[in-house]
């Protein structure tokens, strides 16, 4: 750092002495109620290479531990970084966790699990007609998706403005991971910074069971948007998921 200099170093981490940390929601954005960013504990402070972790779910039992699901990562795979947990909309993601971790335990959840399973070994997924006993049954699991899903489209707006502020990331590379509705949120992170126009700040992209819809609709559709996202992406663009997830192929049904 000595060698940086003060000013490269101003340049390099920003202004604002805090970081992301010191960032705060200054303006209503919409229905978003909770957005802010806590440093993952045992990550590399000050270091040049910046990550935010967003969570998709909360610990129904330990409400307040977001960003505690990332420390495994933090101690492999981003161990050099300087990794920040995106905690946002708590309620709605436990809402959303409680409403799921019960459906699975019901028949109605069993059954969707072994059709989709059938589907999936016979190619015939994307294709699946559900049944309209579990549709109905699973009105709470579509309520609570909705919200979860409108949420995540601010929080990726807001996410990708305070990456855009130059003040509180300066000129690190940063590398985004999300899993479920958290990755969701990066999705729209990345439209939202295509329609910005930064194309120099993100590096990385991991998304783990992304409830995004990857058929090609044509040039207004999903495989546009998906470009758009890969557009402002400087580095890998992993998205990874399960073909056995049948909550993925239910909401996307």
């Amino acid at each position: 750092m000595a060698t940086v200099g003060t000013t490269g170093a101003i340049i390099l981490f920003g202004t604002a002495g805090a970081g992301l940390t010191g960032w705060k929601m200054n303006t209503r954005w919409g229905s978003l109620q909770e957005f802010l960013f806590e440093k993952i504990e045992g990550s590399q402070p000050s270091s040049v290479q910046l990550a935010v972790c967003v969570p998709g779910t909360l610990d129904i039992e330990h409400p307040e531990s977001m960003h505690e699901q990332f420390e495994p990562i933090t101690q492999s795979e981003l161990s050099a970084f300087e990794c920040n947990a995106l905690v946002w909309e708590s309620r709605v993601l436990k809402n959303l966790r409680v409403v799921l971790s019960s459906m699975v335990g019901k028949a109605v959840g069993q059954q969707a699990a072994s059709l989709w399973l059938q589907a999936s070994a016979t190619v015939a997924a994307a294709s699946l007609m559900w049944p309209v006993w579990i549709v109905s049954s699973m009105a709470d699991l579509d309520n609570a998706w909705l919200v979860a899903k409108e949420r995540a489209l601010q929080a990726g707006a807001m996410l990708a403005r305070a990456l855009a502020d130059k003040a509180v990331v300066g000129q690190r590379p940063v590398t985004l991971v999300g899993y479920s509705v958290g990755a969701r949120v990066i999705y729209y992170c990345l439209q939202e910074l295509y329609k910005l126009g930064e194309f120099n700040i993100v590096t990385d992209v991991v998304l783990v069971g992304a409830p995004v819809s990857t058929l090609h609709s044509g040039v207004t559709g999903s495989k546009l948007r998906w470009r758009q996202a890969r557009s402002v992406v400087s580095g890998r663009f992993v998205n990874c998921y399960s073909k056995n997830d049948w909550v993925l192929g239910f909401l996307y049904r």
